[in-house]
């Protein structure tokens, strides 16, 4: 990981993103920006996506997801013995029937996966707020990476997507040895899931981000499961669920 945002901000027309920069001595460098170049649509569609997970955190009965404005998402990093695990605050308004001015409201901070082994998951990120996390996180590098608003690199990148709807489907799994004790179970996960994550990584085997990082990129490697697609934080399964059997 090169790269981990800090902040996702959308205010007034203003972009705020701030993110750390692995350097080359191994440290995190510090970068923020602020532009009123305005995000192309998926940007303020993936930050508003978080209202339903936003109200499962909170468990707030009796509220409706159009009742909110999502606005901004903070993210910190904690380094553990098995790799680093994420965190998140979101923070939005409601909109308030006898009141002119909005009611803030923000999560509690809570990580995507437990600090130590046989920790409470119910305590963490719902697996939904965590997919609707990544997939902002995949829009901030984009607006980063100059995909703005009067940009056709969106539609660009939706026309490659449907390119690649043709990819065939593997009745067969090639089990090849990986340092992990966990690859065979994870192949078995995501086969049965028929969809591929880091947070389905992390809660079906109970492992960190770093982790579920590597699986994933070993369970592609093997062709188990597609590569990353843009805009898109699950990949596609590329294995028929009769084919878990042949698993070690």
């Amino acid at each position: 990981m090169k790269k981990r945002f800090t902040k996702i901000k959308l205010k007034a027309g203003k972009v705020i993103l701030a993110y750390e920069q692995l350097n080359k001595a191994g440290q995190w460098d510090l970068y923020s920006i602020e532009s009123t170049e305005a995000p192309a649509p998926p940007f303020d569609g993936a930050l508003q996506g978080l209202r339903c997970p936003f109200l499962d955190e909170l468990e707030l009965p009796g509220v409706e997801a159009f009742e909110i404005t999502i606005g901004s998402v903070s993210l910190s990093y904690t380094e553990i013995e098995s790799g680093t695990v994420r965190g998140a605050t979101i923070s939005g308004l409601r909109a308030l029937k006898k009141s002119n001015s909005p009611l803030s409201l923000n999560s509690p901070y809570k990580p995507e996966s437990p600090f130590s082994e046989g920790g409470d998951y119910d305590k963490c990120l719902q697996e939904d707020t965590v997919e609707a996390l990544n997939f902002l996180i995949i829009q901030a590098e984009k607006y980063l990476d100059g995909d703005r608003a009067q940009t056709d690199m969106f539609q660009k990148g939706v026309e490659a997507i449907n390119d690649s709807l043709g990819e065939g489907v593997s009745l067969e799994v090639e089990v090849i040895d990986f340092d992990d004790p966990l690859y065979n179970e994870a192949i078995r996960l995501v086969v049965t899931k028929q969809k591929a994550s880091p947070s389905i990584i992390q809660r079906g085997l109970r492992v960190g981000y770093a982790r579920a990082g590597r699986l994933l990129d070993e369970l592609a490697r093997n062709k188990v499961i597609g590569p990353e697609k843009h805009g898109e934080s699950s990949r596609a399964v590329l294995v028929k669920e009769e084919a878990v059997e042949l698993v070690g």
